[in-house]
């Protein structure tokens, strides 16, 4: 019986994982809005009732990755490295990245957001109870919206090559304004 269950796990996971790179090699090229489920399955050699009993739509498979992407990210604890890690990760998929957001799409750049706050969270060290606190929503809020905007900035701009998303003084804004907060309601 665990055989067989291995065997289903290493299927869904190699599914998942020709989705993921189909939708990155299709991002390479052109607007998500522009990409339909049956490229995603024709690039990943996949049939569309496979697509479909993994993700609900492009959409998903899309936020599927982004969750793997900050994920990976979450297991760093410097900020040093995580803006070492972020400013590659730019710079590598910077194609893929102007292709998700150019086209103003609301469901991506809310993903976008959401995986945004969750590294905020993560590198301030705020517990769950306190992520609901009013005040530390309207301070996260307020940084993930800058660094979305600095985001946004760079995708308008063709992601000069002497700026970087993000730099120490960045960094340091972010954690000075959320670790205040929380040492003020702790």
């Amino acid at each position: 019986m665990s055989g067989n269950l291995k065997k289903e796990d290493l299927r869904i996971v190699k599914t998942q994982r020709a989705l993921i790179n189909a939708i990155r090699t299709l991002l390479s090229r052109r607007n998500v809005n522009k990409i339909t489920v049956n490229d995603l399955c024709e690039e990943a050699l996949v049939s569309r009732a496979a697509f479909y009993s993994h993700f609900n739509d492009k959409y998903d498979l899309l936020d599927f990755w982004m969750d793997g992407i900050f994920q990976q990210i979450t297991g760093i604890s410097s900020y040093h490295q995580l803006e070492a890690i972020i400013n590659q990760f730019i710079s590598e998929h910077s194609k893929i990245i102007k292709n998700l957001l150019e086209d103003e799409n609301d469901m991506v750049r809310e993903s976008v957001k959401k995986n945004i706050f969750s590294l905020v969270a993560h590198f301030t060290g705020v517990t769950e109870n306190e992520q609901k606190n009013f005040d530390y929503v309207i301070l996260s809020e307020f940084c993930v919206g800058g660094i979305f905007n600095l985001l946004m900035w760079q995708v308008k701009n063709n992601f000069p090559e002497n700026f970087q998303l993000m730099n120490p003084h960045l960094y340091e804004l972010v954690k000075s304004i959320m670790e205040r907060d929380i040492k003020k309601r702790r």
